[in-house]
């Protein structure tokens, strides 16, 4: 009682790299950095700007990490005695291995799952961890003009951090110019959902108000029949076709539709009976009313997400299930067909299971080599003819995000650029392994980039390669990643 009627009143530190390093230098006592050597010193300004770079990043989830981790001061502490350790082991000299795989596999990395933010912290890691960067000579710097002190004065190192910008850029991360606009779409979206959750919370549920369910899911029933009306065909059962002599992508194509099938009648029975409750030609179930809660809550109903987990929102859930169903229809079981589905390109976005069209692939492919199917590597390239020689499927209308192509290379965004653009074919082919690292090689220096099926980088269909100057890893760590769909 006497918590819920007090004032609650909760802190939030502020945001940016030099709010954090201010906080981590006072919370270190002045003999703690002044003890031991100058280099001593400067590690310890090295971790506190690694924390520091790890913590902030956060910010621009899902492109900075996918998701959000839990990086605490008691990290930074365990990193601190790591130093220590790290000095003393080496009789004076530093052991950079040790320090990099403890806080790689223990301390960091062991609160990150997934593997593209794992590449990114290794890369982190990698670039501080090194002798070079407490050179004042060096060109490698923690950030353009920042040098460290060669002391082990703690006013020193203050005074540094005092003289860094208040607002973090993009580049101090390694991300991509126009990533700022991302999050303020990220956002935006965010804020829309909030709003949306308060007005609905106002609004009884508990039972049938035919007005308030006719007013609440009016649109939803508008946008459903006029779905239906632009999609004639869009209920009719699939053709049935003899699938003995299908080859695995076939196959693959027809189970989708059939998925499809599912996926639209589950929608539309669902809405078909709650607008019978409304007209009152039909008895109001438990059925219906844990559907008609759901939608008015903008929550998309399990029993719709049993077929197919899409969009956790309602109506780009219906539309996305209408565009997918009839590009099958129309387009790929057409090619089915006249069986020349890998002739032209194909659309990844029309699928809803995207990865198991890369597997049918994978499988076809391991019988037109005679080999298994472990022993295939999936193989990209921004030149499909290249692949010719190969079951290769060209990909068409994927979009990239945090980067560009040009000349079939990778290049930096700026902050005025879109935030994904559609990118040139891409041919994809599984390739016995023997073959596949030299043809790699032949492509030259290549970017290993992620594919998701949309923006929130949820759902994880393959990895490409793409060609970059350079260090690859630059673009691990600026987050650029392939999407098949812009929802």
């Amino acid at each position: 009682m006497l918590l819920r009627s007090s004032l609650k009143v909760t802190y939030e530190a502020p945001p940016g790299l030099k709010a954090n390093l201010i906080r981590t230098y006072e919370g270190w006592a002045e003999s703690f950095v002044e003890k031991g050597s100058a280099t001593r010193a400067q590690l310890l300004f090295v971790l506190a700007w690694f924390h520091g770079i790890v913590q902030e990043r956060r910010t621009y989830i899902p492109q900075g990490w996918r998701k959000f981790y839990e990086f605490s001061p008691s990290d930074l502490r365990i990193g601190c005695d790591i130093l220590d350790s790290a000095i003393g082991r080496g009789g004076g000299n530093i052991q950079w291995d040790y320090i990099h795989g403890l806080l790689e596999l223990a301390v960091y990395g062991g609160k990150i799952d997934d593997v593209y933010d794992l590449n990114v912290l290794r890369t982190y890691i990698e670039y501080f961890s090194d002798q070079e960067i407490l050179n004042p000579r060096s060109n490698k710097k923690l950030a353009k003009a920042v040098t460290l002190p060669g002391s082990s004065r703690p006013s020193d190192y203050v005074e540094l951090i005092c003289g860094l910008a208040n607002a973090d850029m993009p580049q101090l991360f390694g991300l991509p110019g126009n990533i700022d606009r991302a999050v303020q779409q990220v956002n935006a979206m965010r804020v829309y959902t909030n709003l949306k959750q308060m007005s609905l919370s106002s609004v009884s549920l508990t039972g049938f108000d035919r007005d308030q369910w006719s007013c609440q899911l009016g649109p939803v029933l508008q946008l459903w029949s006029q779905l239906r009306t632009t999609n004639n065909q869009l209920l009719d059962p699939p053709s049935v076709l003899d699938s003995s002599t299908a080859s695995p992508i076939e196959s693959f194509v027809i189970l989708e539709l059939g998925l499809a099938h599912h996926v639209v009648n589950a929608i539309d029975s669902s809405l078909t009976e709650i607008n019978q409750v409304l007209q009152g030609q039909a008895l109001l179930t438990p059925k219906v009313m844990e559907h008609a809660k759901a939608l008015m809550a903008g929550i998309v109903p399990d029993d719709w997400l049993e077929h197919w987990d899409g969009t956790d929102r309602v109506q780009p859930f219906m539309r996305l299930a209408v565009s997918k169903t009839a590009a099958l229809r129309s387009t790929w079981m057409a090619r089915v067909h006249s069986r020349n589905l890998l002739q032209s390109g194909v659309v990844l976005a029309h699928l809803f299971r995207p990865e198991n069209f890369l597997n049918a692939l994978r499988q076809e492919a391991a019988r037109a080599c005679n080999v298994s199917m472990d022993a295939l590597a999936l193989v990209t390239s921004t030149s499909p003819s290249s692949l010719d020689r190969y079951m290769c499927a060209t990909l068409e209308g994927l979009l990239l995000q945090g980067g560009a192509l040009l000349d079939g290379k990778l290049i930096d965004v700026q902050s005025h650029s879109a935030l994904v653009t559609q990118i040139q074919a891409i041919g994809v082919a599984w390739v016995p392994e023997a073959e596949a690292d030299s043809l790699l090689k032949s492509f030259g220096t290549v970017a290993r980039i992620p594919m998701y099926t949309s923006p929130s980088r949820e759902e994880l269909v393959s990895e490409i390669t793409l060609p970059c100057s350079g260090d690859p890893s630059v673009w691990a760590v600026a987050g650029v990643t392939i999407i098949l769909a812009n929802e």
